[in-house]
Order: structure tokens, then C-alpha cells, then sequence
């Protein structure tokens, strides 16, 4: 077995997971009767504590650009719907996540928690560097989460502005594809 068969059976382990956790709801709804959306609120974090703002703002460009293709707009004002997005980042010893944009409940832990066990659970020998996204899309007017997908890819060094943005971009586009369909 090559290393990119390995790296490739540990991504498709870490994000298979996901799938198939009876504790992780996974809702397929689609953009049916939605025309707006606007991203989860947070709290603005103290000067010198660490958002992750430059990486998250790609993120949201990137998010806001495919609701846009679509037809949704993306407004700061009310909506219906709300997106919530985390960030992870796994390696063969740990897995952190950034949920700036989250919200407050446990599945942000509860996530992190099942994508570390399983890349434990794979016995990854070689060191790997991965990034997934998790997006989830709520109802704003129900509360209730309507739409939850993500993506995974390796995670490349010294690679270019633009060829990052775009790797954000499919990433993006793979986690919400299924909602425009």
C-alpha cells in the first residue's frame, strides 16, 4: 500500500464517521423555500486572543459566494437561514478544531471528540496533515439544523494565496452541494 492509498483510507475513515455516528445528526434538507442567510453570531474576541480571523473570512467568502450562486443572499440582518461552520485540522496525534462560527452546543465537541477516536482507531503509521470543514445549516425561524456536510482534504505547505482560496472554495462547494441540488 502506497502512502496516498493510506493518507486517502484515513480520510475516508475520519469523514465516514460522521456519516454513520447514530449521536451525530447528519440532515440532508435542501434550499427549497430559503432566500436568505447570514452567519452564525459571535462573540467578538478580546484584542491579542487568536480568531483565526484571516482564515475565517476566506471561509465565509467562500461560503457566501456559493449561497450567492444559488440565489441566496447573505445579510447581517435577519435571515432564514443560519449558517454555523467548524474547522478541523487533524494530524496522526491530535485533532483541534476552530468553531468560532459554531455556536454554543456540544456537537462542536462531540465532533472533534469521534474524528480523533476514529484517526486513533486507524492505526496511521506516516505522518499526515488533514483540514475538514463542517457546515451546518439552520432554520432561523424553527431553530432547527436542516442541513449538516463537510469535506476533508490534505493539507498542503508553501502552496500559493490563490491556490488556497481555492481548495477552500471546492471544499466549500463539496460540503453544500447536495443542498442545492
Amino acid at each position: 500500500m502506497n502512502i496516498r492509498t493510506i493518507i486517502a483510507s484515513s480520510v475516508i475513515c475520519a469523514a465516514g464517521l460522521m456519516m454513520g455516528c447514530s449521536t451525530i445528526d447528519m440532515p440532508k434538507g435542501t434550499r427549497a423555500g430559503y432566500s436568505s442567510a447570514r452567519f452564525m453570531k459571535v462573540k467578538e474576541y478580546p484584542a491579542g486572543v487568536s480568531s483565526n480571523k484571516a482564515l475565517n473570512q476566506k471561509v465565509q467568502r467562500a461560503i457566501a459566494a456559493e449561497m450567492e450562486k444559488a440565489g441566496i443572499s447573505i445579510t447581517a440582518a435577519k435571515a432564514d437561514l443560519i449558517v454555523a461552520y467548524m474547522l478541523l485540522k487533524q494530524d496522526n496525534v491530535s485533532t483541534t478544531s476552530i468553531d468560532n462560527y459554531y455556536g454554543y452546543g456540544d456537537d462542536s465537541k462531540e465532533i472533534s471528540r469521534k474524528v480523533h477516536k476514529k484517526i486513533e482507531k486507524g492505526g496511521q503509521r506516516e505522518s499526515f496533515d488533514r483540514g475538514a470543514i463542517v457546515i451546518d445549516l439552520i432554520d432561523a425561524r424553527k431553530n432547527k439544523l436542516v442541513y449538516r456536510s463537510y469535506a476533508v482534504r490534505d493539507v498542503l505547505e508553501d502552496v500559493s494565496a490563490q491556490t488556497r482560496n481555492k481548495r477552500i472554495q471546492e471544499a466549500v462547494q463539496e460540503a453544500l452541494a447536495d443542498f442545492f441540488k
